[in-house]
């Protein structure tokens, strides 16, 4: 699962800390939450993966993701 935290209205960061410790006390132990910060259009956007620590295909999904955010970063 991809997500990130609506920005708009200046909470997009207490709500990443939120979805953080969800993640530690709830979820699966079999299952990866990776964060990922990145600046676009002078804004802070705040996101993460979730991902089955056994998937097959973790280090291309991670890979492909991490590129595709750091496309749109430099497609200004």
């Amino acid at each position: 699962m991809l997500y990130f935290c609506y920005s708009g209205d200046e909470h997009s960061r207490q709500r990443s800390i939120l979805f953080s410790k969800w993640c530690r006390d709830e979820v699966s132990a079999d299952i990866e939450h990776l964060r990922k910060t990145t600046i676009i259009n002078n804004e802070v956007l705040y996101g993460g993966i979730l991902l089955l620590k056994s998937n097959p295909l973790r280090d291309l999904l991670v890979n492909a993701i991490s590129n595709f955010i750091e496309e749109i970063v430099n497609s200004k």
